[in-house]
């Protein structure tokens, strides 16, 4: 039986959410043994490195936007991840998918404040619901057991988001003018480039590099190869063909996904409080983006496509 072409999209689209819900879980799991700057330039100078033969041909940019790619690496790729790798150290893995999916919401909100865009009221009331969800889970470790680290692994992580957002709305603003592929190689090399003090910092501190084994190779490996380089090839086609009330959907899989390789991998425990705070995030969502702008929400993923930790 021969698939369609949507169906092939649908098939990218899963696997690219596939692979982004077992990152936090992977990415915890090997910064058992690999810190995580280290962690962080290795996977995007070799992510740059993959990238670079689908580039090449375009990989020209003007002198003038030279400065706006390396705010955007320092700010989407360096800042926001290494605030995700050191809050993920901290907190559960299984947090970091239900504090991400207030990204569109964030995005909204910033762009209505940065971009002079129209608020709507069901976008207010959805935001709302999921700050709510967001809250019980950011402070659950205290409505169970007390204050202990996880809170500022989870504040660490919502930084991490808000750096997304602020990413994807000067990408906006910016509009510059070359295709995806450029724009995610740049921003990648730059970044990978930008960890360079902190990996050095890590050399010499922890000297990564003489117990360097198969779990900091399979973060490393992972995260350059399946989390950067396939997953944004899977989820840029998978945009070509389906709709955007389609690829919204999707957000729902990431948090299946990392409590099905947390659990086994990180032996984490599923509590009520983090239940009913999923639900309710995903309530708010659920208000907000229903019936949206296509055309908007789809530019906007496809511009914030790149960023995914």
């Amino acid at each position: 039986m021969k698939l369609s072409t949507r169906h092939l999209a649908l098939l990218a689209l899963t696997g690219s959410y596939l692979i982004w819900g077992a990152t936090p879980p992977i990415f915890k799991w090997s910064m058992e043994e690999i810190p995580p700057y280290t962690l962080g330039f290795l996977r995007f100078m070799l992510a740059s490195l993959i990238i670079l033969p689908f580039a090449y041909k375009k990989i020209a940019i003007k002198k003038d936007d030279f400065t706006k790619l390396l705010t955007l690496a320092a700010v989407g790729i360096t800042l926001s991840i290494a605030l995700f790798l050191v809050g993920l150290q901290l907190t559960s893995s299984i947090n970091t998918p239900i504090i991400q999916a207030l990204t569109p919401l964030l995005m909204i909100i910033g762009s209505v404040w940065y971009l002079h865009e129209k608020l709507q009221k069901r976008i207010v009331i959805g935001g709302a619901i999921s700050v709510i969800g967001i809250l019980l889970i950011v402070l659950q470790p205290i409505l169970m057991t007390g204050p202990d680290g996880s809170i500022p692994g989870n504040l660490l992580i919502l930084l991490s988001v808000f750096c997304a957002v602020v990413y994807t709305l000067l990408l906006k603003k910016y509009n510059l003018p070359y295709p995806t592929v450029t724009i995610v190689f740049w921003t990648f090399l730059f970044g990978g480039l930008l960890f360079l003090p902190a990996f050095l910092t890590e050399l010499v501190l922890f000297q990564p590099f003489a117990h360097f084994d198969m779990k900091a190779l399979i973060g490393v490996g992972f995260g350059a190869i399946f989390a950067s380089a396939i997953a944004f090839f899977l989820y840029a086609y998978s945009l070509k063909y389906l709709t955007a009330s389609e690829v919204s959907i999707f957000i729902y899989i990431e948090p299946i996904i990392t409590i099905l390789v947390a659990i086994p991998l990180l032996h984490e425990t599923l509590h009520p409080i983090y239940i009913v705070g999923s639900l309710i995030v995903f309530l708010g969502i659920f208000v907000a983006e229903v019936h949206r702008n296509p055309h908007h929400h789809r530019h906007l993923k496809h511009k914030h496509l790149h960023h995914h930790p």
